[in-house]
């Protein structure tokens, strides 16, 4: 223990000058360094920030892809040797020009981003390596979004992460959180960037064991001296290499999608309870516009809790800024979350709460009606409930579901619930030729009840209004409103209900 604690004191004070010893390179490498410059490995060397790339651009007539090659301030040298990048970027170069026709929308926010933090603007390529700048990719060991982040290490990061919403997604929160990470591997790791790198890709611990080894067997502690994982050991040289391509496309025939200066979208806080197919028709756009600039919003709702701001195009803002304010409160809604109680089913929950079956099942990517006890469930209620109208009503309190077992039959099911074969036909759209199946839901006029005389019930275990409204022959908006309930909240074991 005390040996462990002892090697890690001396990596803290050692790895800058053992770094700058071993592989002669700067912790935060620059290009083009003057010979009588003199370098202190402990002080990271800083970048005159620009605060306006507009101008710059528009006075040198470059890309924003240009402008990256041009500020680039990252060694590219691979073992003390100049970097062959067609060595080490595997995969059709074509790769490079998808992935920069896909950058267009987010990489002025992503530049502007990174300058303001006064960050390697190299760092603009990482999300070419990890995701080809596809929002919505996703790596078979669970890493999403833009810059490819982990669930532990979005939640350590403060990235909201849910059924509904997924910050890795969120193309700002994403982007935030990302830089705020390279800056935390910055000062751990004493500004060298292969090491930042390769920390990035496999987790800043792999890195640290294996410069604690190194150490404890006195060998060196540079990138090229630890023993890392394959697949880190490949990514920071494909790194390097799309440095260099990017800096030189001519060279090596690649060619770069040209983006425009100005971030093109704007946010927009819609607020909570949004459904955001009214946004994408509000603005103009298709659907895959808006999901591509959207991406965390998995359900196209706004909801309790994450960011509530969507991202349109610059000349749409002002006609969806102006549909928000002319929107009725009964149009949004008020997400409630609901623990599915033993024996509930969706058919229950649906009568209490007033949403459909189907909603629910949208709003929870539900493909069956199957529940789990303590299940929990997001209700989308409206913010102010439309009243149900007669017709409305009767429908609700007069059918039931029933989902047909083994040798039922039409006729059987016709019999039982005082209905005919043709009105349960008519019911479910099914022909002379349908044949049931087991486990198929059909809708049923509720059976005949004789009303009870029980004026008072005390509610058991598994009881739900629905079921006591069918046990007795009482509407479930009779008991709501003789006992001044509140409907949208579940009745507890042990209360006493009033029947007639």
């Amino acid at each position: 223990m005390r040996t462990n604690l002892l090697l890690k004191f001396i990596w803290l004070l050692c790895i800058p000058y053992a770094v700058w010893a071993i592989d002669s390179e700067p912790l935060m490498e620059t290009k083009n360094v003057a010979d009588t410059d003199i370098f202190d490995p402990m002080i990271v060397p800083t970048r005159q920030v620009n605060t306006n790339i507009s101008q710059e651009r528009q006075s040198k007539e470059e890309t924003l892809w240009e402008y990256i090659g041009r500020n680039a301030t990252i060694s590219t040298d691979y073992k003390k040797t100049k970097i062959v990048p067609l060595n080490h970027y595997k995969g059709p170069l074509k790769n490079i020009t998808l992935a920069s026709e896909r950058a267009a929308l987010y990489l002025p926010y992503i530049i502007n981003e990174i300058e303001k933090r006064n960050l390697p603007i190299e760092l603009a390529l990482v999300p070419v390596v990890e995701s080809g700048y596809r929002p919505d990719a996703m790596s078979p060991s669970g890493a999403t979004g833009l810059w490819q982040l982990m669930a532990a290490t979005g939640n350590r990061l403060e990235l909201h992460q849910s059924k509904w919403y997924d910050g890795r997604r969120d193309i700002k929160a994403s982007t935030q959180a990302a830089l705020t990470y390279f800056e935390q591997l910055r000062e751990r790791f004493h500004g060298d960037w292969k090491l930042i790198f390769a920390a990035y890709h496999s987790g800043e611990r792999t890195i640290e064991r294996a410069i604690e080894r190194n150490l404890s067997e006195g060998l060196g502690v540079d990138f090229y001296s630890l023993k890392l994982p394959t697949l880190t050991e490949a990514y920071v040289p494909k790194l390097l290499a799309l440095i260099e391509i990017v800096s030189n496309p001519k060279l090596y025939d690649v060619t770069l999608h040209t983006s425009q200066v100005e971030t093109p979208f704007t946010g927009i806080d819609v607020g909570s309870g949004i459904d955001l197919n009214r946004v994408i028709a509000w603005a103009g756009m298709t659907s895959s516009d808006f999901d591509q600039l959207n991406p965390a919003f998995l359900k196209r709702l706004t909801i309790e809790g994450p960011s509530t701001e969507i991202l349109v195009f610059p000349e749409s803002a002002e006609r969806v800024r102006a549909s928000l304010s002319q929107i009725d409160s009964s149009v949004r809604y008020q997400p409630r979350i609901r623990r599915v109680a033993p024996r509930e089913t969706l058919s229950e929950i649906s009568e209490q709460t007033g949403v459909s079956v189907k909603k629910i099942k949208q709003f929870n990517s539900l493909r069956t009606n199957h529940l789990r006890i303590g299940q929990r469930l997001l209700i989308p209620m409206p913010r102010v409930p439309k009243p149900l109208n007669d017709d409305t009503l009767s429908k609700r309190l007069l059918t039931t579901e029933h989902i047909v077992k083994r040798n039922d039959t039409l006729w059987d099911l016709a019999a039982y619930y005082k209905t005919t074969v043709k009105a349960i036909q008519r019911m479910n759209s099914l022909s002379d030729t349908n044949i049931l199946t087991m486990g198929q839901k059909l809708i049923l006029p509720i059976r005949a009840i004789t009303p009870s005389k029980v004026s008072h019930y005390i509610v058991q275990k598994g009881d739900t209004l629905w079921l006591i409204s069918r046990r007795f022959g009482v509407a479930v908006e009779y008991i709501v409103s003789k006992n001044k309930l509140n409907q949208t909240k579940s009745i507890v074991p042990g209360q006493r209900l009033q029947l007639l």
